[in-house]
């Protein structure tokens, strides 16, 4: 049902929209649409039809690409052995595929390699729980990968594009920082309170 779709994409938006709204309050980032290029309604608006309906397609293919080896194949295949920390698993494999992207590509080095994959990794065990718990809810891999691709949108370009922040600090650079990593971890630890209380 639409659960499948809207919850994975609430859930980013959420988390992302609360960061840039600390960011905007605390002043290390400013409204600033297209880097400056996007002058009117008209042009935003554009770009966020013709991107966006783009990034949907492209961004669903990628996220298909992990999403049914990590929440379709692994998390499955180690429940049924009976592996009893199955998520912290396929979340190790998750980070160790990750590693040499952030390495090698400078993808999401907030203050350096060694905090970049630590800020990853610290996310994305609230992230893989997050996708775990929704699959396992819609007894579907769809959540997990509607989930992932609204994710990387959301946080790759669609703040990115209509904000500038500043380089210098670590609490909010793209996909990583300090303000989504709460984001997560908070939004994570109450989906797993109240699955304690039911």
């Amino acid at each position: 049902g639409p659960r499948v779709v809207l919850r994975p994409l609430a859930f980013p938006l959420l988390v992302y929209g609360a960061a840039y709204a600390i960011a905007l309050a605390t002043g290390f980032a400013y409204w600033n649409p297209g880097a400056g290029k996007w002058t009117s309604g008209s042009q935003i608006a554009a770009n966020l039809v013709i991107n966006l309906a783009a990034l949907g397609v492209i961004g669903t293919f990628n996220a298909m690409g992990e999403e049914i080896g990590w929440r379709g194949y692994l998390q499955p295949r180690l429940d049924a052995a009976g592996v009893r920390w199955s998520l912290v698993a396929v979340w190790l494999v998750q980070v160790a595929y990750h590693a040499p992207l952030i390495i090698a590509a400078d993808y999401v080095t907030v203050g350096g390699v060694a905090t970049g994959i630590l800020l990853f990794a610290i996310a994305d065990f609230a992230i893989t729980f997050i996708m775990a718990r929704e699959a396992y809810l819609a007894r579907s891999v769809w959540p997990a990968i509607f989930f992932h691709s609204c994710h990387n949108t959301i946080s790759q370009w669609l703040f990115p594009k209509f904000f500038t922040v500043d380089a210098n600090q670590i609490w909010l650079q793209g996909e990583d920082g300090v303000l989504p990593l709460v984001g997560y971890a908070v939004l994570a630890a109450a989906m797993y309170a109240s699955m304690r209380v039911h």
